[in-house]
This record gives C-alpha cells, structure tokens and sequence, in this order.
C-alpha cells in the first residue's frame, strides 16, 4: 500500500513538473543561459558548483544511485539506442580505446612481462612459416609439432610470470625455472598466425603430427585461405 501511495506521489509530481516546465519555458532557459556563463566567465562558481555537488552525492549516495537504477530501469532501450549510435558515429575512437584496454588488462592479469610474447615470437622466427604472417605477435600461436609431446601451453606458461615487470635479461634469472620451460616448450613447435593455425587443425584435427601432413614441406608465401 506504502510503495503505491509512493508511486501515486511520484507521478503526480512529475505531471506537475511538466506542466511547471511548458508554462516556464522562457525563464528556465533564461536561468539556464546565466548559469552557462557564469561556468564560462567564471571558473572558481564552476568548480564551486561542482564541489557541492560532489558533497550532497557523498551524503545522500544511496538516494541518488536508487534514482539512476529507476531511470536506467525505464530507458533500458533508449540507452542501448544512443550507445550503438555512438559506436557508429565514432567506430574508431570506440576501437582505439577497446585495443588500448585489452593492452592494459593483458599486462595487468600478468600474461606476459612487458614485450614477452614479441621477444619470443622474435626469437622463433618472427612470422608464421605459412603464409608470412608478422604484424602483430599477438596474432601469432605456436603450435607443437607432436602433440604426444606437448607439456604445457605456452600462452598459459606466459600468464604465470604475472607481477614480472623484469626486462628479458632479469626474467631469465627471477623466473629462471619458468623461463627454462617456456623456451624448451617453444623448441617443440612451429609458428603459425591465428588463421593458418586455426586451418590446421581444422584440416587434420589436433592429434595429427606435424611432419605427416603437406604442410610440413611449406615455406612462407602461401595464401592463408582452405584450399
């Protein structure tokens, strides 16, 4: 009964509100336009505003975040309408920043020591031996050649050395165990981009060795499509 009383209330005020506003027009946008230049003429009444602002949110906290989860709730859709607008409208600012945040969470979670996975793509051969692929080392996988052989997976043997922040040189002796184990790992398998790798398995399966298929006879060059 308390909650449609309260219901009652809040939509009562906000017809009153709106009525308020259409009859006002003229001296809200007046007030409005003070305001804007008293931001801009006046910078201390800016971060004043602000200042004060902050403090009642600080107060009233649990006040104002009922109040956005009751708009979000309401303008569920209009959110997701204005959100793939502004994707679109700014697609590569949206990618830029995507790129720059997974760059950040990959070193952050640990996955590698800054500049590993490029150091040992480097050291591998740089590129993948089907098709030449070596713009990006994080499009690079490393696959085993015998699969009976494989111990570990090496992206997963990368993400323990998490908190290095070491150079290469200081890795091999802070995490020399680790590091040991990641380059024999590394001995055992070829370098392929994301795409040849992916066609790989799809054409012989996981199981397969390396020197039993066509593929063990190629160089660079080749097109990165099924034939």
């Amino acid at each position: 009964m308390c909650s449609l009383k309260t219901e009652e209330k809040r939509r009562k005020h906000a017809d009153y509100m709106r009525e308020y506003t259409r009859l006002n027009r003229e001296r809200i946008n007046s007030q409005r336009r003070v305001r804007a230049a008293k931001k801009r003429l006046i910078p201390e009444w800016s971060e004043n505003k602000k200042r004060v602002d902050r403090e009642n949110r600080r107060k009233n906290i649990e006040k104002y975040l009922a109040t956005e989860a009751r708009w979000r709730d309401k303008n569920r859709e209009t959110i997701r309408q204005r959100l793939r607008e502004f994707k679109r409208i700014n697609r590569d600012m949206v990618l830029s920043r995507e790129r720059s945040r997974r760059k950040r969470v990959r070193v952050e979670k640990g996955y590698l020591a800054d500049g590993f996975k490029e150091w040992l793509v480097a050291k591998n051969g740089g590129k993948c031996i089907r098709c030449g692929y070596n713009e990006d080392a994080w499009g690079m996988d490393f696959h085993h050649q015998n699969p009976s052989e494989k111990r570990n997976t090496i992206s997963l043997m990368i993400a323990k050395t998490k908190d290095s922040k070491a150079k290469m040189s200081q890795l091999a002796e802070k995490k020399g165990e680790l590091f040991d184990e990641i380059m024999g790992e590394s001995r055992k398998c070829v370098l392929l981009c994301r795409n040849c790798h992916a066609i790989f398995h799809h054409l012989y399966g996981r199981k397969t060795r390396w020197d039993e298929t066509a593929w063990s006879s190629l160089s660079t060059a080749q097109p990165c499509v099924v034939a």
